[in-house]
């Protein structure tokens, strides 16, 4: 028998719940316990599990639709069974009819039963779009379930995107660099040969809605591509990346070892007219005029430089901010790195920076000032327990905070090896969204640019930011005496709706105790 699924409650505050992605489609056996659909609540994205065991005979609630708590989502039941309508589930290799061309959008694949539409993936809770950054398959490759089908820049890093179909990759619908909105289609996955087209727009005169419905239903002649001639080297990825464009590998001049033609060539090659357009256009406009000012290149606000456009706006509209300037003397500080380096080294093979050392400092401070470690969520201050500190890693065109999640728990040596690993995966574009959240304090280090003191802006919802500048010589008063000593300026910023100023000071206070204390004491200290 038929059972409706409701949208469930997945919290106390949660009233509403929006359809992120299904993870079966109609026609699919569900067994009990599998993750049926995710479901963005109130606070998170949460894989819903199916609480019944049958057909999915029916999706009511399409991604991206907000639906109320206990109103229907979807039918599950045996196969065959009637639903509201009189329909029943359609297995899924039946062809699915075309839609009518008033109601399909512009441009929208049009595929039979034996292939797939692959949307952009929603890849975080705050993620509205994505920027396509390289496809790691051609048309036609066979692609396997779960291989890195597609490289998606979303508003905080670029992710390998697994393939969720196995099959064929019959139509990319969009191109690198093209930026989509989540949930809309990116590439066609099915059995070779499957029928792939174009539905058809919708007709300015009143022509009779059979034909363009046939015409929508008609798939698109394959474009012919003229036969490379002549002896080339190049992999089959290039030849197939070639002979979609139309190139003739003969004509395109190799790069590689022995001149072997690389997939950059051909792009280059592409890329050749538009550039040599471009040139000829130069003398007549130079650059695109503004009014007074010249612009010579625009970056859109979107990906990461959105995310980072919302994240600083919300910090500084929502959370009254101050910030308190302190420096220490760091004598002590660089003569436990110099103790501390060799033994470093040999047990991680990497060189122990001042970063790591303060690192470990601030997670020890933090154990003893709890009201820094909170956040501010939901119109209330939460103490949390774990101290996960967010170190702010400057990359291309923007800025990522990796997590050192448990920073408290872990020794000098494994904070040396997590930076750097986190550093490089953020370089590269490699970071994972579990290793970009759940911070609940920040550091952000501009000691390499030779800055003093700054006024970092605090990364919502934490409560607080560090900002460390460089070691610098200067003149200090010790023993009375006037003498020249490394000075290091930090910059606290914190959340006034959380955090007073003295305890913000008390929390300086004792990290500076910590970094001030002789090396002879603090190097027996096991628990630093």
């Amino acid at each position: 028998m038929a059972k409706t699924i409701d949208m469930p409650k997945l919290g106390v505050t949660m009233d509403e719940g929006k359809i992120v992605e299904w993870h079966f489609a109609v026609g699919d056996q569900v067994a009990k316990g599998a993750v049926l659909v995710s479901i963005e609540g109130d606070k998170a994205v949460t894989e819903y599990e199916s609480p019944e065991e049958g057909v999915l005979l029916q999706i009511i609630a399409q991604p991206d639709e907000v639906v109320e708590c206990g109103n229907p989502i979807c039918v599950i039941g045996q196969a065959g069974e009637q639903v509201d309508g009189g329909s029943t589930a359609a297995p899924a290799a039946a062809p699915v009819a075309p839609a009518a061309p008033a109601e399909a959008p512009a441009q929208a694949p049009v595929v039979s039963g034996a292939a797939k539409v692959i949307d952009m993936p929603k890849l975080g809770v705050t993620m509205d779009e994505g920027k396509i950054v390289e496809w790691h398959f051609a048309v036609g490759d066979h692609v396997a379930k779960g291989a890195v089908l597609v490289s998606i820049e979303g508003d905080k890093a670029v992710t390998e995107y697994e393939s969720p179909e196995e099959g064929y990759l019959l139509q990319i619908i969009a191109q690198a660099d093209e930026v989509i909105e989540c949930g809309n289609p990116i590439c066609v996955i099915g059995e070779k040969g499957a029928q792939v087209g174009v539905a058809a727009a919708p007709a300015a005169s009143s022509a009779p809605a059979e034909a363009a419905a046939a015409a929508a239903a008609t798939p698109a002649a394959p474009v012919a591509v003229q036969a490379t001639a002549g002896k080339v080297k190049a992999v089959p990825l290039v030849r197939k990346l070639a002979a979609e464009r139309g190139i003739d590998l003969t004509q395109v001049k190799g790069s590689g070892p022995a001149g072997r033609i690389t997939k950059d060539d051909v792009l280059n090659y592409v890329a050749a007219p538009k550039a040599e357009a471009k040139a000829a256009e130069a003398p007549a406009a130079a650059a695109q005029v503004s009014g007074d000012r010249i612009v010579t290149r625009v970056v859109p606000l979107t990906g990461m430089r959105g995310a980072i456009t919302k994240s600083m706006t919300k910090s500084i509209v929502e959370g009254p901010q101050g910030t308190q300037f302190k420096e220490i003397d760091a004598t002590w500080l660089l003569e436990l790195q110099e103790v501390m380096a060799p033994a470093i080294l040999e047990q991680t093979g990497n060189k122990l920076s001042v970063l790591a050392i303060l690192v470990k400092a601030v997670a020890k401070a933090l154990e003893q000032h709890p009201v820094i470690n909170t956040i501010v969520e939901d119109n209330q201050i939460k103490y949390i327990e774990n101290v996960n500190i967010g170190i702010a890693v400057a990359v291309e065109d923007g800025l990522l905070v990796p997590v050192l999640h448990n920073a408290n728990k872990m020794s000098l040596g494994d904070i040396v090896v997590k930076i750097k690993e986190l550093a490089i995966k953020a370089r590269e574009g490699k970071l994972k969204p579990a290793e970009m959240s759940g911070a609940t304090f920040t550091i952000t280090n501009l000691g390499m640019f030779n800055t003093g003191f700054f006024t970092p802006l605090l990364n919502p919802p934490e409560s607080a930011i560090l900002g460390i500048g460089s070691i610098t010589k200067k003149p200090a008063v010790v023993d009375d005496q006037i003498v020249a000593r490394p000075m290091l300026p930090l910059s606290l910023t914190i959340d006034h709706r959380s955090v007073d100023g003295a305890p913000a000071a008390q929390f300086l206070m004792t990290l500076e105790k910590m970094l001030r204390t002789p090396w002879q004491q603090r190097i027996n200290d096991i628990s630093f």
